[in-house]
C-alpha cells in the first residue's frame, strides 16, 4: 500500500522540474529536464500501478479468504443440521410449496416404508388416510396444526408448521412423534384409577352399611351387634392394607425412587422370614421346610423381606393341605429363591395376569384374607428394581412354585 507522504513528494518533484523546464532558456538543460521529468513520470506511474495492483491483490485475497471461511461455516452448519435431523427419534419431513418431499429423515422414512407409502409428493400420503389428512389440512390452510393419529398399532403426535418468505408460502415442516407408550401409560393410569376406586368402594360400602344398620336397629342382640362390629373391623383392616399397598406402589413408581441397599446375609434374612411365618402354616396344619445356601447380596433388606413374606403368605393362604417349601440357592450369577406349595394352583392361561394390579386368581378367597390384590405386583416391582426376574410354575390343582432371582455382587478384582 502507497504511503501518502511518498506520493505527495514524487508529485511535488515533478511539478518542480516542470516549472524549471518552463523558466530555463538553455536547450540542453531543457532537454535534460524533459528526459528527467518523463523518466520520473514513468517511474512514478509504474510505482503507483505496482502498489495499486498489490493493494487489489491483497483485497482480493482477503475477500476470497473470508468467503471461503463463510462457505466452510455454512457447510459445517448444514452438515450438523443434516446429522441432527437424521438422528432425531421423531420423524421429520420437509415439503416445498408444490407438495414435493425435499427432505425426510430416517425415522420418517422407516414409518412411511412401514405404511407402504411413497415419499415423492403429498398425494402419495393418500395411501395412509389419517396421515394424509393431518398434513394436507395444514398444507392447504397454510397454518400450523397438531393432530394425534393412529397409524397401524402405533399412535403419533403430528405437528405441522408452514414456511414463509416475504409472506409467500414456501413449504411445510412436518414432525411426527411416537407417543404410543405415553398413550398406553395414560390408558393404564385411567384403568388403575378405576380399579382403585372400585377396590376402595367395596370395603367402604360394607363399613357404611354395617354402621347404618347398627344405628337404625338399637335393640339388636349382642351376637348381631358383634357380627356387625366384626364386619366393620375386618373391612377397615382391609382398607388399611389396601391404602398401605397403594402407598408402596406410588413410591416405587416414582422416577427418583432409590433402593436402600446394604450387604445382607441371605440365610439370616430367610430365617427371619420363616420365623415370622411359622404360625401361618401351623394354624392350617401345613408342613413347612426351609433350606438356604450361604450368600451375601447387595439388596434393600426391607423390600426383599417383603417379597419373601408375601410369597410365604400366599403359599399358606392358597394351600389347604400338604406342605410349603422355601429354597434359597446360587444359580449362575443370581441367588434364586423358590417358594413351592401343594395348594390350589394357577391355570397356565392366568400366568401372565397374576402380576397385574388387583388381579386375583380366587376372588372370594383373596377377599376373605383381606388381600388387596396388589401383593404380586409389588413383588414384581421390587424384583425388577433389583435387576432380577420372577417366574411362576403352576397348574390348576397341582400346586405352585414362585421363583425370584436377585443378582449376586460382581466379583472384586485385586
Amino acid at each position: 500500500m502507497i504511503k501518502k507522504p511518498m506520493m505527495f513528494g514524487m508529485i511535488a518533484s515533478l511539478w518542480s522540474f516542470g516549472l524549471i523546464l518552463i523558466w530555463t532558456q538553455n536547450p540542453l538543460l531543457q532537454g535534460f529536464l524533459f528526459i528527467l521529468v518523463t523518466t520520473l513520470s514513468i517511474v512514478t506511474a509504474l510505482t503507483l500501478n505496482e502498489r495499486y495492483q498489490k493493494r487489489e491483490t491483497w483485497h482480493q485475497e482477503q475477500l476470497e479468504y473470508r468467503l471461503s471461511k463463510t462457505q466452510e461455516a455454512e457447510e459445517k452448519t448444514h452438515e450438523q443440521l443434516d446429522t441432527l435431523v437424521e438422528t432425531l427419534s421423531s420423524g421429520f419431513m420437509l415439503l416445498d410449496y408444490e407438495g414435493v418431499f425435499t427432505m425426510a429423515n430416517k425415522a420418517a422414512r422407516d414409518l412411511l416404508q412401514k405404511l407402504t407409502v411413497k415419499q415423492e409428493t403429498i398425494q402419495d400420503l393418500k395411501a395412509s388416510k389419517p396421515l394424509y389428512e393431518a398434513i394436507y389440512q395444514s398444507f392447504i390452510a397454510e397454518k400450523p396444526q397438531r393432530h394425534q393419529v393412529r397409524l397401524g398399532d402405533l399412535t403419533y403426535d403430528i405437528q405441522t408448521s408452514p414456511l414463509f418468505q416475504a409472506k409467500l408460502f414456501m413449504g411445510l415442516i412436518v414432525i411426527m412423534s411416537d407417543i404410543t407408550q405415553l398413550k398406553r401409560a395414560e390408558q393404564f393410569q385411567k384403568q388403575f384409577t378405576a380399579d382403585v376406586t372400585h377396590e376402595l368402594k367395596t370395603p367402604l360400602s360394607a363399613i357404611l352399611g354395617s354402621a347404618e344398620l347398627m344405628l337404625r336397629h338399637t335393640h339388636m342382640t349382642k351376637s348381631e351387634h358383634d357380627e356387625f362390629l366384626d364386619t366393620i373391623f375386618k373391612e377397615a383392616k382391609r382398607l388399611e392394607k389396601l391404602i398401605a399397598d397403594l402407598l408402596i406402589i406410588s413410591k416405587m413408581d416414582r422416577i427418583d425412587y432409590e433402593l436402600k441397599k446394604t450387604t445382607v446375609s441371605m440365610p439370616d434374612l430367610i430365617k427371619e422370614c420363616t420365623e415370622t411365618s411359622q404360625s401361618w402354616f401351623a394354624n392350617k396344619g401345613l408342613a413347612f421346610t426351609e433350606l438356604s445356601e450361604a450368600a451375601d447380596l447387595l439388596i434393600d433388606k426391607d423390600k426383599v423381606r417383603q417379597v419373601i413374606l408375601n410369597l410365604l403368605r400366599n403359599a399358606a393362604h392358597y394351600t389347604d393341605q400338604g406342605s410349603v417349601q422355601l429354597k434359597g440357592y446360587i444359580e449362575g450369577a443370581f441367588y434364586r429363591i423358590d417358594v413351592s406349595d401343594t395348594g390350589i394352583g394357577i391355570a397356565k392361561s392366568e400366568h401372565e395376569n397374576i402380576f397385574k394390579r388387583f388381579y386375583r386368581v380366587d376372588e372370594a378367597r383373596s377377599r376373605d384374607s383381606g388381600g388387596s390384590g396388589l401383593g404380586l405386583s409389588i413383588i414384581k416391582n421390587v424384583v425388577l428394581k433389583h435387576q432380577g426376574k420372577i417366574e411362576v410354575t403352576s397348574e390348576r390343582a397341582q400346586g405352585s412354585t414362585f421363583s425370584v432371582w436377585f443378582p449376586l455382587p460382581a466379583p472384586s478384582h485385586r
